[in-house]
């Protein structure tokens, strides 16, 4: 009688022991970790909800009164809003100004000489500073749709007035 209780007493606790849960090595747990966040991620993808935390645009600006080139930096701080700042720098001329060549004519098309701006006095380069907010009005589609935000902010403007 013993000799069964023993027995059974001995098949329980082999029982539990292979029954309790195997921990996982700290390897295992980052592979666990990682899987689950790229399963987020194409989740959030096909969801079409936005996957990234910044976002960078370098661009060069060329307007009928002149050119600039800017950069903006934006960080997301919830899918629907984003914090940004931008840095532009540029020259203006006046839309009196007219670019005349003088000089002699060589072949049609091709005009040896310098160039002369009649009416130029000044030179006029800016420079800006700014801070703002995009707000996401309406999401884009999984597929060939259009995003509708609202950008808002404000900053620091400075130019320089270089005699010509």
């Amino acid at each position: 009688m013993i000799r069964k209780i023993g027995f059974v007493i001995l098949l329980l606790s082999v029982l539990q022991v292979s029954a309790q849960r195997r921990e996982l090595s700290a390897k295992e747990l980052r592979k666990a970790e990682r899987r689950e966040r790229i399963n987020q991620l194409i989740k959030q993808e096909e969801e079409g909800a936005l996957i990234y935390n910044k976002q960078g645009i370098f661009g060069i600006r060329f307007n009928t009164d002149g050119y600039g080139i800017m950069y903006e930096k934006g960080k997301y701080k919830t899918v629907t809003k984003t914090n940004l700042w931008w840095l532009e720098f540029g020259e203006r001329r006046h839309k009196k100004e007219e670019k005349l060549t003088v000089g002699q004519v060589v072949l049609p098309g091709f005009i040896i000489g310098n160039p002369f701006v009649y009416g130029k006095v000044n030179n006029f380069f800016y420079f800006k500073v700014g801070f703002g907010q995009q707000r996401l009005i309406g999401g884009k589609g999984n597929k060939n749709g259009v995003a509708v935000s609202a950008v808002y902010g404000g900053g620091f403007s400075a130019a320089i007035l270089k005699p010509y």
